[in-house]
């Protein structure tokens, strides 16, 4: 059993959320992760449940070496910024660049991809990077291709979004103005982000609304009764989830 006090810290329902920057431990260490869903290539697609937890409160984590394991929520610490400069999980842009040692078949200049894996290759001292960038001509399953650049080339040829990046679970976002549809001056709470470059965003009268992350835009002073309201019934969603999970939590109060 989990005490409440120790629930409240750990903010462990909004750490449930796929799409969560989350430190893990790993060796004596504090290792950079983000909270994916429990398919067998992470963060593949939208999946119908909000909160994929199991009974014994485990997530599904995507480690920086790209594979996806099932850990604790109790030992997962949120994570900001990563110490590199990419981290899995980040959004980032592909840019202009003039070097002759282009990608083969990279994107075109200003595509979104989401870091889906960061390696070490401690025999060439640098690490290798795959991003997940979107593919009109890739099956019709995934809609997705993972390009493959070395440190050098993803330095030279790959730009953090800092403004797409700040689109994480619980931040107040709206549907920029040249998004079509009655809800762009509304402001919604992301509930999720997933590897396809979709957010999920609970608006209030319309929760789980999903469009691409380059639709929205983060709300800097938001009205805070109205992003209070939002964040505590999408929370109560969330805790529902982690209490069908397990029958041995007690609300948090």
């Amino acid at each position: 059993v989990i005490p409440k006090e120790e629930l409240r810290r750990a903010r462990l329902g909004l750490l449930a959320r796929p799409g969560s920057k989350v430190f893990y431990p790993h060796g004596g260490h504090l290792l950079e992760g983000v909270v994916s869903v429990g398919l067998v290539t992470a963060l593949d697609a939208m999946e119908a449940q909000r909160a994929d937890v199991d009974a014994d409160l485990h997530v599904s984590v995507l480690r920086a070496d790209g594979k996806s394991c099932r850990m604790p929520l109790a030992v997962l610490k949120p994570r900001v910024d990563g110490g590199s400069p990419f981290s899995v999980g980040d959004v980032v842009r592909a840019c202009e660049h003039d070097s002759f040692a282009g990608v083969e078949d990279g994107p075109a200049a200003g595509t979104l991809g989401i870091v889906m894996q960061v390696c070490e290759d401690l025999a060439a001292e640098m690490n290798s990077i795959s991003v997940r960038f979107p593919d009109a001509t890739a099956t019709a399953v995934t809609g997705f291709r993972d390009v493959k650049y070395t440190e050098g080339q993803a330095m030279e040829q790959l730009q953090l979004d800092q403004e797409l990046d700040r689109i994480r679970p619980g931040v107040a976002v709206r549907l920029r103005p040249s998004t079509t549809g009655r809800r762009k001056n509304e402001i919604g709470v992301v509930f999720s982000l997933h590897g396809n470059g979709m957010a999920v965003v609970d608006f209030l009268g319309n929760w789980g609304y999903e469009c691409p992350t380059f639709d929205l835009d983060v709300v800097e002073d938001p009205c805070a009764m109205e992003v209070e309201i939002i964040s505590t019934l999408s929370e109560c969603l969330t805790w529902e989830e982690l209490f069908n999970a397990s029958n041995h939590l007690t609300p948090p109060e």
